[in-house]
């Protein structure tokens, strides 16, 4: 008995179910590929976003507190060098940290090793011997051929806005900190320790903290700051990570003028290190996920040339130029 097809049972060709599965085929690596063109390109803003984030920090952070480097109070002029720069990073006497007044920033270009933090004084008082936390040892791990920059300010905001007699600063000021005496023959930097007779130096003006940062990184890529506080640097914070290189460029005012008349890795002498007015900062930023696609790039900063190794890691250089703060107006004695 042969079988008869009713109407409307009729089923599809091989040749139709072949085009079918072909276009079902198509279609499916379309919309693969565009989920994975999705995926990469989200991918690559989170790593965009990673080096984009630290690097734009970091450069606000320079900014800022380069911007403000020699800034002294309300004092009319910045002392003229008498001495040479000391190393960053040292307690000194008052009549030595009074002299690194001159030097609003000193550098160190292309690090080698370790830098020691330490106290040098030889003339500290009795009660600030046996009141105040002495320095702790504090070494600085800093990146090979790395530089580091270290700065000196006032606060933004006076601690004492009339330093008008012992009692009053006594009453104001914290015993163990550095502060900064804003005074008609100019800046004076007094570690006021209650009992020794420091008050005595900070009257007569409006009185600051005295602050100093170093800024360096570490072998690790680790962003770090060195503070003075309490009387003593303490321990280095890290700010960010992924930071492969630092470098400076320091504009040096050679005639006095306010305005740079030349730029150097490193100023050759005492005289330009004082006469430094503006710096450049150049921060090679690396990413931490790795990408097997990622070009290799060359950047060029700060008289170096450095092609970066094929490690997959996306890189990017931040730049920015600073002033100091108003060099020609400290110069000219406005």
């Amino acid at each position: 008995m042969s079988r008869r097809s009713l109407p409307g049972q009729g089923g599809f060709s091989l040749v139709e179910l072949m085009v079918a599965m072909t276009l079902g085929l198509g279609l499916s690596w379309l919309v693969l590929d565009v989920y994975i063109t999705s995926s990469q390109a989200q991918q690559r803003l989170l790593r965009n976003q990673e080096v984009q984030e630290s690097g734009r920090y970091l450069s606000e952070l320079l900014r800022r507190e380069l911007g403000s480097t020699g800034f002294y109070g309300f004092s009319g002029s910045q002392p003229p060098p008498v001495a040479s720069p000391a190393a960053p990073c040292q307690l000194l006497d008052s009549s030595e940290a009074n002299q690194q007044l001159s030097y609003p920033l000193i550098g160190i270009n292309n690090a080698t090793g370790e830098l020691a933090c330490s106290d040098q004084r030889t003339a500290a008082s009795a009660k600030d011997l046996s009141n105040c936390t002495a320095q702790s040892p504090l070494s600085l791990d800093l990146r090979p051929d790395s530089d580091l920059l270290a700065l000196r300010r006032a606060a933004y905001q006076p601690a004492l806005e009339a330093a008008t007699g012992a009692r009053k600063i006594n009453s104001s000021l914290e015993s163990c900190q550095y502060y900064l005496a804003s005074l008609p023959s100019g800046p004076v930097v007094v570690k006021f320790v209650k009992g020794d007779g420091s008050n005595r130096s900070l009257v007569g003006g409006a009185v600051w903290r005295y602050l100093e940062d170093i800024f360096y990184i570490t072998p690790a890529g680790e962003f770090r700051r060195i503070y003075l506080d309490e009387g003593r640097f303490k321990s280095s914070r890290t700010i960010a990570e992924g930071v492969e290189d630092l470098q400076f460029e320091y504009g040096v005012d050679l005639d006095g003028d306010g305005a740079v008349d030349e730029w150097r890795q490193l100023p050759i002498d005492d005289a330009e290190w004082a006469g430094v007015v503006a710096v450049n900062y150049y921060l090679l930023m690396v990413g931490s996920s790795v990408r097997g696609d990622e070009p290799v790039k060359s950047f060029h900063y700060a008289g170096i040339e450095r092609t970066a190794p094929d490690d997959g890691r996306l890189r990017q250089l931040f730049t920015g130029s600073v002033r100091v703060a108003s060099p020609a107006m400290r110069r000219a004695g406005q």
